[in-house]
């Protein structure tokens, strides 16, 4: 379960490392018992926080390729609003004639797809 205060776990991390920090330079020497159960602690919680880390990246990827689409789609809107608008105004010189979609200039298309 995610601990609010901790979501990525790095507090528990923290917590046995510093155990470890501890053990090691106390005036006892440490036992193999008292080492093995440190270092499965520190690898069960590096283990929780890498899962996290992993998910957190799946996200932000899936949040990235979302927001390119969504991109794509305002854009592909604001061409429609720009074609209808254009079909209700007069053309500025006579017998000129807007240039035609395949000739206009957008800059914020993302790696030059057209819809």
């Amino acid at each position: 379960m995610t601990n609010i205060k901790d979501p990525l776990g790095l507090k528990q991390l923290d917590t046995v490392l510093a155990e470890l920090r501890s053990e090691a330079s106390g005036p006892a020497a440490p036992t193999t018992e008292t080492w093995r159960s440190l270092v499965s602690r520190l690898d069960a919680a590096y283990d929780a926080f890498s899962a996290k880390m992993d998910l957190l990246r799946d996200r932000y990827g899936v949040l990235k390729r979302t927001s390119a689409q969504l991109a794509d789609e305002v854009a592909w809107l604001r061409d429609q609003l720009d074609d209808l608008s254009s079909e209700d105004e007069p053309s500025p010189k006579s017998g000129t004639a807007p240039k035609p979609r395949a000739e206009r200039r957008y800059a914020d298309r993302w790696n030059g797809r057209r819809p």
